[in-house]
This record gives C-alpha cells, sequence and structure tokens, in this order.
C-alpha cells in the first residue's frame, strides 16, 4: 500500500494540540465533504467545519438531542445550512452532486457475506434490524462475535475504510452498536 504525508511543518516537529487546527484545515481541503457527529459550540470540530464551509466543500451534520452538551456546535451547523444525515444516502448523493468525476464505489455482497444476506432475508435477526441496509447489516453481524476495529472490519467485509467508518457512525447513533474508549466497536445488547 501506498500513502502520503502532509504537512506544513517539518518532519522532526512534535505534535501539539494547538497544530491541530492547521492539520485539520489540510483534511477538510483533501476531502470532498466533512462529516460531523458531535460538536461543543466553541470546539476543535467547529474549527474543521468552519474550514470545510470556506473551502467550498459538502458539510454533512448528524443531529442530536438538544438535551446533549456535545450536540450544540453540531445542530448549529445544521441550523446554518449543514447537510443533515440521517442516513448513508444522504451523503452519496450530496457527494455524487459534486461532481461528475466522482464515483460512489458500488460493493456486491461477496460470496463471504452471502450468508449474511440471507439471514436478513429470513428474519433471523427479528423484526428491529429489517430496517439495515445490506451493508449495515453485515457489519453489524461482523460485530457479534468480538469488538472489532474499524480497519479490521473493512478488511473482512472488502467495504472501503470510508464506507465502514459512515456504516458505524450510523449503527451507533442508531443504538445497534457502541464504541469502546479504546476504539473499538462492539454489538449493543438490545
Amino acid at each position: 500500500m501506498g500513502g502520503c504525508v502532509i504537512s506544513e511543518y517539518p518532519i522532526d516537529v512534535k505534535a501539539k494540540k494547538e497544530y491541530f487546527p492547521t492539520r485539520n484545515r489540510l483534511i477538510s481541503g483533501l476531502s470532498l465533504g466533512t462529516l460531523v457527529i458531535e460538536a461543543n459550540f466553541r470546539s476543535g470540530t467547529s474549527i474543521t467545519a468552519r474550514y470545510c464551509i470556506e473551502q467550498n466543500r459538502k458539510l454533512f451534520c448528524i443531529p442530536n438531542s438538544i438535551e446533549n452538551k456535545n450536540s450544540t456546535g453540531t445542530n448549529n451547523l445544521i441550523k446554518k445550512g449543514a447537510n443533515l444525515v440521517t442516513k448513508i444516502e444522504d451523503i452519496t448523493q450530496a457527494i455524487g452532486e459534486i461532481s461528475d468525476k466522482v464515483q460512489i464505489e458500488t460493493v456486491t455482497i461477496s460470496e463471504k457475506n452471502r450468508s449474511l444476506e440471507v439471514e436478513k432475508n429470513t428474519n433471523l435477526l427479528g423484526k428491529e434490524y429489517n430496517n439495515l441496509s445490506d451493508k449495515e447489516l453485515i457489519i453489524y453481524n461482523n460485530l457479534k462475535n468480538r469488538p472489532k476495529f474499524a480497519d479490521e472490519i473493512a478488511s473482512s467485509t472488502g467495504f472501503s475504510i470510508t464506507d465502514v467508518n459512515i456504516i458505524l457512525s450510523m449503527l451507533e447513533l442508531e443504538n445497534y452498536i457502541v464504541k469502546l474508549s479504546t476504539n473499538m466497536y462492539k454489538v449493543k445488547k438490545r
């Protein structure tokens, strides 16, 4: 695999908290859009969202409860015109409109995951899981045996890490999974 390091600082400069806004400006500038899940009114995430808007990128926000102190920034961004996200298609459709050069990845369910599709179709998981998309169900089932990191899920499902992170965020918001302090995800007991 290839890679690249982009920085405005020399290689020997140590990471410091005050450098995060500069880093996030670069990240938002390289991205087609930014998804904000939670943000305080004044936070690093709000700074990144501002850069995103200044750079004419798409800004996406997942709405949160008004009682959650980490939602004031997110809900304010939605009020100011950020794209409200309630499902993955809200992002893929908007990204597809940005440029005709953008190709939205479509993934067919591999033979390895075919049994998961059958499981969904036969309702073995129960009615509450019928509203999950095929990708969401595959990722959910991927977490049933043990907690996993996002890159492990991407590797075992064949989905892009971008898709996995978006779907994990949506599953977490819908209370199907929880994120552990170790940045691993696990199925939430229902």
